[in-house]
């Protein structure tokens, strides 16, 4: 049953694909996100951590709102998912712009991060319940299984793009 309900499953290797990057982003934006900060905007290591937390809130409401979004679309998870993840481009691609930003206040990076963590937390929530909507209930808890382990998976590959010089 792991071989044809699990392994073979084409749709469920996507999600974990797509898993393995949402973790990726999270964990590598978690992780890198206050030298970042410390960098270019020149602040302290305290404000840059201060700031990154408010990534946690972001995904708060951003988990909250993907699940209603998602039980409000007759659970049409994929398209919230693909919403949260062009909010999360858009996001990512505004990143550069936060030391121009900076000269308005250091609201306007805490608004950004938390973007982030709303846009990254949707689909971390709902890849996870994705897959047990489209596995047999048979193998639910092994697919489940697959799943979180290539996610963290993407979580430890986040910090390999930035270390090689």
């Amino acid at each position: 049953m792991f071989v044809e309900k699990v392994l073979k499953d084409r749709y469920l290797w996507v999600l974990a694909i797509s898993y393995l990057f949402v973790y990726f982003i999270r964990s590598g934006m978690r992780s890198w996100l206050h030298f970042y900060l410390a960098d270019v905007c020149y602040i302290s290591a305290a404000q840059a951590a201060y700031r990154v937390s408010s990534m946690e809130l972001g995904g708060i409401a951003g988990t909250l709102l993907s699940g209603w979004a998602s039980d409000k679309s007759g659970g049409r998870r994929s398209a919230v998912v693909l919403a949260f993840l062009v909010g999360l481009t858009l996001t990512l691609g505004a990143m550069p712009f936060i030391p121009i930003a900076w000269t308005v206040g250091p609201l306007v990076d805490i608004i950004m991060v938390a973007l982030m963590g709303f846009f990254i937390n949707g689909p971390q929530c709902l890849l996870g319940i994705i897959g047990c909507d489209v596995t047999d209930i048979r193998a639910v808890a092994t697919a489940t299984g697959l799943l979180g382990w290539i996610s963290y998976f993407g979580a430890a590959l986040s910090g390999l793009p930035l270390t090689i010089q």
